[in-house]
């Protein structure tokens, strides 16, 4: 048995799991109450991302040593990687907190996890939320009290903990609190995922051209977000468009493309605006913020009855949503009827409903080979292919020609369909 044990011990410190794991269970299967075998039978299994046999046997080790924080908080770890099962990893950290009230890693872990059972709808406002707030708050206390041996075998994790506490802090708008966490991380744990927290802060608070020359330069799609919001406040709202349309042709999330359309709205572009947000109510059609939008754009069309009864849709499915009023559609509501009564108004304009959806602009570049072009319309785009002209006129098409056409979102961006030559 030594040497088996032996054999054992070797492979887990070669970091070869997988095959000492059938070493370990026939030794525990020899001797099933021993707590040294358990143990590094459940750390092999869960190395080799065997979640479930590794929760069973941290299990058994909570059942042999109920007393032992450790066997608490290695159960719990298991939940904590696993698909929605922080409820279970929430209660695993918390007698493990009962144990032993100064556990540093496990107030991190459990923070997380109730951060995770909070959701997204007001989370700010339950119980998790503020449970986890606190843990951080006293983990990042427990560190500053550490000696400088302590605060070193420590400091990732103090770093992960200052990076969890300034994202809280920025849900609850204390920007200078947010900034000062994530200050610590950048300097003990930095990543891409951190300066760009610290951007957004910035960006939030007001700090629009010290944001931009903190944010990462990344491909993700968050941070390209980012970046499309602040280039948008600095003015450069082509730009800002720009990268949202790349965004949107590869992300396929209704809150994008009313991204776009607010943007072309701040522009004063209200019918790319229009096509734009129309799209986001195809996608999400529940989506209260599609639906203001799209009474923002009528209202500054002048389109007063269509803005009303959009306002009013969308403060209809916020309350049936979320049971909360939709303060943003009331005021907007208010300033319609306002100008309904003062205007003595006669009804929308016909001539610009018709016109909505449809879009002009001219050839700006032909592919006759191989049978595709673009259209540049405003500071907009649009790929178009041979087909969607009717073939009689396909021999017309060339570059400089006026067109008007309708769109959808294809895979590499906006695509022109039912094209005609003016």
């Amino acid at each position: 048995m030594e040497e088996k044990i032996r054999r054992a011990k070797g492979l887990k410190n070669q970091k070869r799991w997988t095959e000492a794991i059938p070493l370990y269970q026939e030794l525990v299967g020899e001797k099933p109450d021993n707590v040294n075998l358990l143990a590094d039978l459940g750390w092999c299994q869960s190395r080799a991302d065997k979640r479930h046999e590794a929760i069973e046997t941290y299990r058994r080790l909570v059942e042999l040593e109920s007393d032992n924080p450790k066997w608490y908080y290695s159960l719990g770890y298991q939940h904590y990687i696993g698909e929605k099962e922080h409820r279970q990893a929430v209660d695993c950290f918390r007698k493990a907190l009962e144990l032993y009230p100064e556990y540093f890693v496990v107030k991190y872990r459990l923070a997380y996890s109730l951060l995770q059972v909070a959701g997204h709808r007001e989370r700010t406002e339950t119980s998790e939320f503020r449970e986890a707030l606190e843990h951080l708050e006293e983990a990042r206390t427990t560190y500053q009290k550490m000696n400088a041996r302590e605060q070193r075998s420590n400091r990732i994790n103090y770093g992960k903990i200052c990076y969890q506490l300034g994202k809280v802090y920025a849900e609850l708008n204390q920007w200078d609190k947010a900034l000062d966490c994530l200050g610590v991380c950048n300097e003990t744990n930095p990543s891409e995922d951190s300066w760009y927290q610290t951007a957004k802060v910035l960006f939030r608070r007001g700090n629009i051209e010290e944001a931009f020359s903190v944010l990462p330069n990344s491909e993700k799609f968050y941070v390209k977000e980012l970046k499309a919001d602040i280039l948008a406040a600095l003015g450069k709202q082509s730009e800002s468009i720009k990268i949202l349309q790349e965004v949107a042709s590869v992300r396929k999330k209704d809150y994008i493309l009313r991204n776009v359309a607010e943007k072309f709205l701040a522009q004063g572009d209200f019918h790319a605006a229009y096509t734009w947000v129309n799209q986001a109510i195809v996608m999400k059609p529940d989506n209260h913020k599609n639906h203001l939008c799209l009474a923002q754009i009528y209202y500054n069309l002048g389109l007063l009855e269509k803005a009303k009864q959009s306002a009013e849709w969308a403060a209809e499915l916020k309350l049936e949503g979320y049971g909360y009023a939709y303060s943003e559609a009331y005021e907007l509501l208010e300033t319609i009827e306002n100008e309904i009564n003062a205007l003595d108004y006669l009804g929308d304009d016909e001539k610009i409903l018709r016109s909505l959806g449809i879009r002009e602009g001219r050839i700006s570049k032909i592919n006759g080979d191989r049978g595709f072009g673009f259209i540049q319309s405003g500071s907009e785009s649009f790929f178009f292919h041979f087909s969607v002209v009717d073939a009689e006129k396909q021999s017309e098409l060339k570059e400089g020609a006026q067109v008007k056409f309708e769109w959808k979102l294809g895979n590499k961006g906006p695509m022109a369909t039912n094209l005609e030559l003016v």
